[in-house]
């Protein structure tokens, strides 16, 4: 907009200063006739003050919300979930709601709001945490909206997230991050191998043999890329396809989509999540650089095993050799690395999926030590490292480490297990230590061995620590799970010395655990990690910048703008 001067008639004054004058006398004038002399002046003075002017109070933007991972589960576990939207702030109280085209539960005249514990992690992202009972009683089968609350607004996310009963639910589902090709960089003329690993969530017995069919860009006959199989499953568990391979003929970015159970063999109590989808990037080999580098010795602050906060620093060493098959290729050298924090989703029976729930984007190698917020949630957690060199090749396994986060205090409510690992050497000392910070907080202590042996547990009443002190006589990971009996704050400690003194530990006085019975089996399989021999690497549509240095002429490197890509997000298969 183009703003002009205003312009007066030659000879005419402005009438802003009368009209000024004007009001000045009316308000000394009017000042005067309310209050005596002596303090009409001030009194009109007083009135004449202009006061400051109020900036206006910034509207918040619509909060929104678009998606939540994992989108089931079963009444018996308590299950944390992601979920993700756009613009979401503090201040409001996130709830389940009974989806509104589902039969009403009974005794209920409206749809009852769950309030359930939330976390906001940053706009786009809050973590909840789903109770496996509400008043006592497991969570109805059905559909679930989510509702966030404001004191101004509310948003509502329909009918997205589903619990099952544990007898009821049979499910082959995979998420994106299932999908692998292998090389991860694809090239136009090179082979590249298909795989899907298929999970089955719930189920009774084994399934016998179906198919998956791989697609390029649509679901549509002239456009399917090859059939695979998967052998079977049985309930609660995955298994991976055949190898599907395919040479990709042009460059540019390509939809990969993999539909389970092709020709509906297995009954499901969900067929509508058989379909997943990747996206890839074919490039052109423009470069003597097609071999992969390799990641190694991933690193939280320097080596250590155990956090008390979430921000930390990650490193990990890249190596970019020569292909042994092509001695004379040029090297292009590390360039990028990508971290992946993994959680444990809980299924039915200590079944389950390490599932990502926390990521980089494509990081600059030299930066390291790169900071990273680890996810909020307490515990076990396995972290990844992917690497891409200057040519584009991304690594086609990740570096995977262990960690325990334990802040200086923890929550879990009735029914929850935090589980944590510790290394620890045959005849080392093993002491744990759990103590609860209120009276009338009861949460109890496990140790499991690394055959899966129950080591020792300790399950005192409310109000008093609990204690387990063992001597390994098998150097492995011991795993260690708080449960909270009721809702719980507390602390741990986890210590590990040379050997355990002679006269033992001081345990806290035995009380009356008639109300409890042991658990006889760990929350999560003791040899159930992250399995990075067949983590394949998924896709994620999000842009990265790689820098590609072809070779030109008698080899010497030129140099290209920088090109975007996609980011691919690590992913990892488990049983």
């Amino acid at each position: 907009m183009e703003y002009k001067k205003t312009q007066q008639p030659i000879g005419r004054q402005p009438r802003m200063k009368w009209v000024l004058l004007l009001i000045l006398g009316l308000s000394i004038a009017i000042g005067f006739g309310l209050t005596d002399s002596s303090d009409a002046t001030a009194y009109g003075l007083a009135n004449l003050t202009t006061s400051s002017p109020i900036s206006p109070v910034p509207t918040p933007a619509d909060v929104l919300l678009k998606s939540v991972d994992p989108d089931q589960g079963v009444n018996s576990v308590v299950v944390y979930v992601n979920i993700y939207g756009e613009n979401l702030r503090e201040g409001g109280q996130l709830y389940l709601r009974y989806a509104s085209n589902q039969d009403p539960i009974a005794g209920e005249t409206e749809r009852a709001m769950i309030p359930i514990y939330s976390r906001v992690i940053n706009s786009t992202k809050i973590v909840g945490r789903i109770p496996a009972k509400v008043d006592g009683y497991p969570l109805k089968p059905g559909y679930y909206d989510f509702v966030l609350a404001y004191q101004e607004a509310k948003t509502v996310l329909e009918k997205a997230y589903r619990v099952f009963d544990p007898e009821d639910v049979n499910d082959l589902y995979a998420e994106p991050y299932h999908l692998d090709s292998e090389p991860n960089q694809l090239w136009v003329g090179e082979e590249t191998q298909l795989t899907l690993r298929v999970q089955r969530f719930g189920g009774q017995g084994g399934t016998g043999p179906f198919d998956v069919d791989f697609y390029l860009n649509s679901i549509e006959p002239e456009n399917r890329i090859g059939r695979a199989t998967v052998p079977g499953i049985s309930p609660n568990d995955s298994a991976s396809s055949s190898i599907v391979t395919w040479t990709p003929s042009t460059y540019g970015k390509v939809k990969i989509i993999a539909v389970i159970d092709a020709e509906y063999v297995v009954a499901e109590t969900d067929e509508d999540n058989n379909v997943v989808v990747i996206y890839r990037r074919v490039s052109v080999a423009q470069t003597q650089d097609t071999y992969p580098p390799v990641v190694s010795n991933l690193q939280v602050n320097g080596g250590v095993k155990e956090v008390s906060q979430q921000q930390v620093e990650l490193s990990a060493t890249i190596t970019d050799d020569v292909d042994p098959e092509n001695p004379n290729a040029v090297v292009s050298g590390p360039n990028r690395i990508y971290y992946v924090e993994l959680h444990w989703y809980s299924g039915i029976g200590g079944h389950g999926s390490w599932i990502p729930v926390n990521w980089t984007s494509w990081l600059t190698y030299e930066d390291a030590p790169h900071a990273f917020e680890l996810h909020p949630t307490p515990g076990l957690r396995y972290l990844q490292a992917w690497g891409a060199d200057a040519a584009g090749n991304i690594s086609n396994l990740p570096d995977g480490r262990r960690l325990n986060y334990i802040p200086a205090e923890d929550e879990v409510v009735a029914g929850e297990i935090r589980v944590y690992r510790q290394e620890t050497a045959a005849g080392q000392c093993l002491n744990v230590q759990l103590t609860p910070t209120q009276q009338d907080m009861d949460a109890d202590l496990y140790v499991w061995g690394p055959d899966g042996s129950l080591q020792g547990f300790s399950i005192n009443g409310a109000g008093y620590k609990d204690e387990v002190v063992i001597q390994p006589t098998d150097a492995g990971a011991y795993q260690i799970e708080v449960e909270g009996f009721t809702d719980a704050r507390y602390n741990l400690t986890i210590d590990v010395q040379s050997e355990c003194s002679a006269d033992g530990s001081a345990v806290a006085d035995a009380q009356d655990i008639s109300a409890k019975t042991p658990r006889m089996i760990p929350a999560i399989p003791v040899d159930n990690a992250p399995k990075v021999e067949e983590a394949p690497l998924p896709q994620e549509d999000m842009s990265y910048t790689l820098t590609f240095a072809p070779m030109v002429g008698s080899g010497t490197p030129a140099t290209l703008p920088q090109m975007h890509e996609d980011l691919f997000l690590p992913m990892l298969s488990v049983r």
